[in-house]
């Protein structure tokens, strides 16, 4: 809530340069966002820190934030955090709590003269036992280049095989995920953008999307399937299923050399399987050339140390072991 509140404060104010965020350590236990932004003075700080539901993004498609409930989520994981809000050359330190009954009090605690930018930094104190490092990873590494730093870094970025300008195949992924306003919102996997009959699925389809091209929960941690986002996400998989095919084509048909052909067509069919439904063509076509994908061949083999079974008969080497797999033939 505090990172996309913090870059849109970046897009409203026009601001280049990255949101940053510092993660806590034995020396610091605070989590910490700081914006370059528009800033807020004690007007702006009491009309929006000081009533649930006020928001100032209801009306645009540029901003995530809308709720109104995002400046105050730190209420939910500890009893008080702190705000540095800077505007105009001044600075205001102020105290947010919640009481015993579970309302929020807040008071600025101190005003004083500054020459630091414009800004927002909210500082929250965590628990002894936290995950801090290990979601703040994870949550940026969707986030575009050069929109944010993680203690004074670029944080590492979810690369993989493109498929659409808006839309890639990222390995390791157990699901697959929309993108919208930095947020990645995980697609339950009824409504997948590809669906393959792979056992063994390798990859997740991670789509980029214009903010207001789906809905979500209040939480915000997953999608609301309204009929909005049912016909994004239904564009989305129709998107995929003909981009692959063809990206799976252009990437085959621009490698150098046969070899390298094989390669890259194992490399896909391992990540997204060979069904009859799977855009990996059963057939591999390099420029016009037909490579078969197996070779036959009625070899023996036999095992010294098996007592049944010691002979078998191997029918054929799928295309995989060609790299590294001498086949000796022609001896008795």
């Amino acid at each position: 809530e505090y990172s996309t509140n913090a870059a849109d404060s970046h897009i409203a104010a026009g601001a280049a340069r990255p949101i940053e965020i510092t993660t806590p350590n034995a020396m610091s236990p605070f989590f910490k966002v700081r914006d370059f932004g528009l800033g807020m003075d004690d007007a702006d700080i009491e009309n929006i820190y000081s009533k649930y539901g006020a928001s100032t993004k209801r009306e645009t498609d540029t901003q995530v934030g809308m709720l109104g409930l995002g400046c105050k989520s730190a209420l939910t994981y500890t009893q008080q955090f702190t705000l540095n809000a800077i505007k105009g050359g001044v600075k205001y330190m102020v105290a947010i709590s919640r009481t015993e009954d579970g309302s929020g009090v807040m008071e600025v605690v101190d005003k004083v003269d500054t020459d630091e930018p414009n800004g927002v930094e909210v500082v929250v104190p965590v628990k002894r036992n936290n995950s801090f490092e290990t979601k703040t990873r994870n949550f940026f590494r969707f986030w575009e280049t050069g929109s944010v730093l993680v203690n004074g870094r670029e944080p590492d970025k979810i690369s993989g095989r493109t498929i659409s300008d808006r839309t890639t195949l990222v390995s390791g992924l157990d699901k697959d995920y929309v993108v919208m306003g930095n947020v990645a919102y995980p697609v339950r996997q009824d409504s997948g953008l590809f669906v393959s009959n792979s056992y063994h699925r390798q990859y997740g389809v991670v789509a980029y999307i214009e903010i207001g091209s789906v809905n979500f929960t209040p939480s915000r941690e997953s999608l609301h399937y309204t009929k909005v986002t049912e016909e994004t996400l239904t564009t989305l998989r129709k998107e995929v299923a003909s981009g692959l095919k063809v990206a799976i084509k252009k990437n085959i048909d621009e490698q150098p050399d046969a070899q390298a052909a094989i390669k890259a067509y194992n490399e896909w069919a391992r990540a997204v399987g060979t069904s009859y439904n799977s855009p990996v063509p059963s057939e591999l076509d390099w420029n016009g050339i037909v490579i078969p994908t197996s070779v036959s061949h009625p070899i023996l083999t036999y095992n010294l140390y098996s007592t049944r079974y010691a002979v078998n008969s191997t029918g054929y080497f799928g295309i995989e072991k060609y790299y590294n797999c001498p086949i000796v033939y022609g001896y008795a």
